[in-house]
């Protein structure tokens, strides 16, 4: 692997090594990591609509609807008409909250071997350094 001296060239990098790295550890629970956080967030925003959700994933609606559309065909999530018409709602399936149970104690197993790689202190940091570069969006 070359080293850059770009930060973004370094950090999209690392980012697709961790989206790859995370998605062979779930592959047992039959979603990825990007669906993962998708059905951890209807289950904590309670049927949300679509709005709501891609505010709180900070994803644009039209990559939000293609993502639901992925676990909706899996029949993971239901989305269904809100109290207004023009509004939809997402909640979870049964079948969303096993691959959920499932995905849980991999997603810590992936978790786990980051932070023995990187050690405490060392993951702390990047959790830092990463909070902090994400505040220069906005």
């Amino acid at each position: 692997m070359t080293k850059t001296e770009c930060s973004c060239v370094a950090i999209r990098r690392t980012s697709r090594a961790l989206t790859h790295f995370y998605d062979n550890m779930l592959e047992p629970s039959g979603i990825k990591v990007t669906q993962l956080s998708l059905l951890r967030a209807v289950r904590r925003l309670d049927a949300p609509n679509i709005s709501t959700l891609a505010d709180e994933l900070q994803l644009d609606r039209t990559t939000l609807g293609r993502n639901l559309a992925v676990i909706e065909r899996n029949g993971l999530v239901a989305v269904t008409a809100g109290d207004d018409l023009r509004e939809r709602s997402v909640t979870l399936t049964a079948a969303g909250e096993h691959a959920l149970a499932v995905a849980a104690p991999l997603w810590d197993a992936a978790q786990a071997r980051i932070a023995e790689r990187l050690g405490a202190e060392r993951l702390a940091q990047f959790n830092d350094l990463l909070a902090d570069l994400e505040g220069l969006a906005g």
